[in-house]
């Protein structure tokens, strides 16, 4: 039974619950069985099926644990049921359970993706609750999303003071939370090099968005450029920078200094690439886009499907079809993959400006890839099934 425990613990919780109910069927109940099978339901957002196995465990005379408590408490803290997580935690009691640090951990979890600060500020503060460094960012996390900076500042001087000690993400949920109070962000990062903490790319992301907000495109790009080599940026460090720089010098700084950076690298990223382009094509920059692309593709950096599509649709959305169609030339010229969504966007463009050739070409051309994909499909359904019979 012990090894059935084991093996839920890697399953999707239909296939865990399937073999709880084979394993019934054969044996009798086992707790630790029920206990893995609740924990799959809550790594597949079931929390109601994980209530419900609890309470057949309860049925069938087994006598819940604090570790099957606490995978139910960890299922409703990742949905964010912080009422049915105080519910069971107070039920708990007449079941002569002590709840751990990982009970008053979920249930902080569940208020912090409600955004329920001061609730979560209360259970820090019951005596008779158990707490550790989890419990504490869970609250930080909270306050971060209902952006009660102040919250935040005292919540982390007091872990500075009394413990637990905060760790790099604590750090990161205040820096969240100062969004708009650049000055503090700003103090707390400076801190860090005072201590044993490492930023990490959240830490970077957070700073920088609060610079953007606070107009201080100036720090934003002296970040940028003293980001240390072993963080590699996100598209929410580019968005922070491209935001900072659009408020101060304008988007032609910031899109240097990214170009620099990717010229810089040896294999410069293209997922990152891509991001700055998805950025500036929600920003309606598509001039800036098109002149990005084509600067990297020149000096080498390979594209990808994702990255053309991104500059296709800033050409769309900015009502640019001409500048579309050519692009697409440009594309199909240099044997550059293009995606049939952003055909099928362009089509539609051509049509709501009654240009029925562009859009009839373009139709013709979906028609092609699709023909050709199903033919590959159909060509690797048929080697796949010489290379390997099915069972009898």
């Amino acid at each position: 039974m012990g090894s059935l425990a084991k093996q839920c613990r890697h399953l999707p919780w239909p296939d865990a619950v399937r073999l709880l109910e084979r394993s019934l069927a054969k044996a009798a109940p086992n707790l630790a069985l029920h206990t893995s099978v609740i924990a799959a339901c809550g790594r597949g957002s079931n929390w109601p099926l994980a209530i419900a196995l609890l309470q057949d465990a309860r049925c069938r005379q087994l006598r819940p644990d604090v570790p099957a408590l606490n995978a139910v408490l960890t299922a409703l803290g990742r949905a964010g049921r912080w009422r049915e997580a105080g519910e069971l935690l107070d039920t708990a009691t007449s079941w002569y359970l002590q709840p751990s640090v990982v009970s008053f951990g979920a249930l902080l979890d569940g208020l912090a993706r409600a955004t329920r600060w001061q609730q979560a500020l209360c259970v820090l503060d019951d005596d008779n609750a158990q707490v550790g460094r989890i419990a504490f960012n869970s609250t930080l996390t909270a306050c971060e999303r209902a952006f009660e900076w102040s919250q935040a500042l005292h919540l982390l001087h007091e872990m500075q003071q009394f413990g637990p000690q905060p760790d790099i993400i604590s750090v990161n949920a205040v820096l969240a939370a100062c969004a708009v109070r650049w000055q503090y962000a700003l103090h707390i990062f400076a801190s860090l090099g005072s201590g044993d903490l490492q930023p990490s790319i959240v830490t970077l992301n957070s700073l920088m968005n609060a610079c953007a907000n606070g107009l201080q495109w100036q720090i934003a790009i002296d970040l940028w450029q003293g980001l240390p080599s072993r963080l590699r940026p996100t598209e929410a460090t580019i968005g922070a920078l491209l935001a900072s720089c659009s408020a101060g010098p304008g988007w032609e700084t910031s899109l240097g200094l990214l170009q620099q950076s990717f010229l810089q690298q040896a294999r410069p990223n293209v997922v990152i690439w891509t991001s700055t382009l998805t950025t500036l094509q929600r920003e309606g920059q598509w001039e800036l886009a098109s002149s990005l692309f084509w600067k990297l593709y020149r000096a080498g950096v390979v594209p990808n499907m994702l990255t053309i599509d991104a500059v296709m649709v800033s050409l769309q959305r900015s009502s640019q079809w001409r500048q579309a169609l050519h692009a697409l030339g440009a594309f199909r010229k240099a044997a550059l993959p293009v995606g049939s969504g952003a055909l099928a966007a362009l089509r539609s463009a051509c049509e709501e400006r009654h240009q029925a050739k562009p859009a009839q070409a373009l139709s013709v051309l979906l028609k092609s890839m699709g023909a050709r994909l199903l033919g590959l499909v159909a060509n690797f359904s048929t080697a796949f099934l010489q290379a390997k019979p099915l069972p009898q």
